[in-house]
């Protein structure tokens, strides 16, 4: 097989395109939070079907993909993809940007689903024939595993909360989960939690 030509120029543009649409969501969330909402919404629920649609696709044109003795290693490795995203996001989360532990969670989670399907967009638009289906592989696969993956996450998530400091709780049920403590911070001036 010969080597694969990485089109370093098509990946660039891709990698563009796919950051500029969040930075068109922040600076207008910046501007009205209803429409940032809106915009944010209108994002997940066009990458769930992008997803979906990536998904279906490449497993109706690649059905050897869900025997696991086919390709034992990307299985394996695909087992273990969301899972080390989402420690590690978690991880640079508590000890680096010393976000509080629902924040940190929902960074673990965001980790492990954000680089997904960048991969996918990055590979779907840069390459072409054989040399895309080979290089779907590995993500069309742990694709498969993102509900199994994330189902577990969100569990042990879930169970880890009830851990939760009686701040931290309180929080949650006043500002929201997503982003309780800094919004508690912001309300109060207090940054003593960090």
């Amino acid at each position: 097989s010969a080597p694969v030509a990485i089109p370093f120029s098509s990946i660039g543009i891709s990698v563009l395109l796919a950051t500029f649409p969040p930075l068109i969501g922040f600076a207008l969330a910046r501007l009205n939070q209803t429409i940032g909402r809106g915009v944010e919404l209108s994002g997940t629920f066009t990458g769930l079907v992008f997803l979906a649609i990536v998904f279906a696709i490449g497993v109706r044109d690649n059905t050897e993909l869900l025997d696991p003795s086919r390709y034992p290693k990307t299985w394996i490795a695909a087992c273990f993809f969301q899972p080390t995203g989402g420690l590690i996001g978690y991880t640079i989360a508590k000890r680096v940007a010393k976000l509080g532990n629902p924040e940190a969670r929902a960074v673990a989670l965001e980790t492990g689903i954000q680089n997904l399907t960048l991969t996918i967009a990055v590979i779907s638009t840069s390459f072409r024939g054989c040399e895309r289906t080979v290089m779907l592989t590995f993500p069309l696969i742990a694709g498969l595993l993102f509900a199994i993956n994330s189902f577990w996450m969100t569990v042990l998530g879930r169970y880890l909360a009830r851990m939760d400091t009686d701040d931290e709780k309180e929080s949650r049920r006043r500002f929201g989960g997503r982003h309780g403590l800094a919004e508690k911070e912001r309300a109060t001036g207090d940054t003593s939690n960090g």
